[in-house]
């Protein structure tokens, strides 16, 4: 496996940046890191096609269920000095060089987000808007946002779509891989973003958090894991790559 993340999209690096900022949000006393339960039994894979930042764990995220909850945006890296800023990121810095004025600036907003694994699509939310940068919308916590449920008493809740781009509806059958939404700025959201949790009940305020691992993934911090955390780099992988 190479260090590197390939196909650089310029402004990766420079959106990992804002969402450091914004996702300085009172954190839990429950590490998503501790007293892990069973990982899910559904197989999943990364709801981005080739490299993501983990912006905020389940450290961060209020309520059991989403203890291990996963904030992420899509990035690609090309090579170690990338990588090098996100891992030594200086938030004072990038103050003083960067500024957003609409959210069409966000480097990852309208990025495709996909299934993570299949089953039926139960609820969906696709008409609110996207915030504009230093604003949010506390009211619709989730913003846009795809319930699925996988058959097996767990269900996967993906949030903060980009307005009216969610491609499913409920009752529709999806499999993994399938295309859902774009990425987006709605609800409580900082920054455009992907919010993935998975939890035992369709109900979101009562259901426990299920831990997370993905199949078709290698963590530059951590490359025999397969249970991202936060600040964590994710590359998408073939199985034949492990080799």
């Amino acid at each position: 496996m190479t260090t590197q993340l390939d196909s650089l999209r310029g402004s990766g690096s420079f959106f990992c940046r804002i969402l450091t900022l914004c996702f300085l949000l009172p954190v839990s006393l429950v590490s998503a890191q501790q007293d892990l339960p069973p990982y899910s039994q559904t197989e999943l894979i990364l709801p981005f096609r080739h490299a993501a930042f983990v912006a905020l764990d389940g450290t961060g995220h209020g309520g059991n269920n989403q203890r291990y909850a996963l904030d992420m945006v899509p990035v690609d890296l090309t090579d170690s000095d990338e990588v090098a800023e996100y891992q030594n990121f200086n938030l004072t810095e990038w103050l003083a060089k960067n500024a957003i004025s609409s959210v069409e600036q966000y480097p990852c907003f309208g990025e495709p987000i996909i299934a993570p694994a299949g089953g039926e699509v139960i609820e969906v939310v696709s008409d609110l808007a996207d915030n504009p940068p230093g604003k949010t919308d506390a009211e619709n916590m989730s913003g846009n946002f795809v319930m699925i449920a996988h058959g097996n008493g767990e269900f996967s809740y993906l949030a903060h779509f980009k307005q009216r781009s969610v491609t499913v509806k409920q009752g529709d059958v999806v499999s993994q891989g399938q295309e859902l939404g774009q990425c987006g700025n709605s609800g409580n959201s900082h920054g455009a973003h992907l919010h993935y949790h998975m939890q035992t009940d369709p109900k979101l305020a009562n259901p426990t958090g299920i831990a997370l691992r993905f199949s078709n993934i290698s963590i530059l911090q951590q490359p025999s894991s397969t249970s991202p955390s936060q600040h964590d780099l994710i590359q998408v992988i073939n199985h034949s790559d492990r080799n």
